[in-house]
């Protein structure tokens, strides 16, 4: 995991930030109501709350592996498809 408070690794590696629909739009609605019902709260933001997320797994070396940029806040890359691309 990579915390990145001033979006520099965000930039290089083009991960956008969300617009108004990839934030609440109807996808993200009924995730965001069970996320609720279970309990689950938002606290406060960060600086930059409408980043999108992203998966990649990287390396050895310098080589991407697998790389899946979230295309809404309840877009996640599939646990699968990340651990397939782990090196044995």
């Amino acid at each position: 995991m990579l915390l990145d408070e001033d979006g520099e690794a965000a930039r290089a590696a083009s991960v956008r930030r969300g617009g108004m629909m990839q934030l609440v739009g109807p996808r993200t609605a009924a995730g965001a109501a069970k996320a609720v019902a279970a309990g689950h709260r938002q606290h406060k933001t960060g600086k930059r709350s409408t980043q999108l997320g992203a998966t990649f797994v990287i390396g050895p070396g310098d080589v991407v592996r697998y790389e899946h940029l979230d295309g809404d806040v309840s877009d996640h890359a599939p646990i699968e498809d990340t651990l397939n691309a782990l090196p044995a």
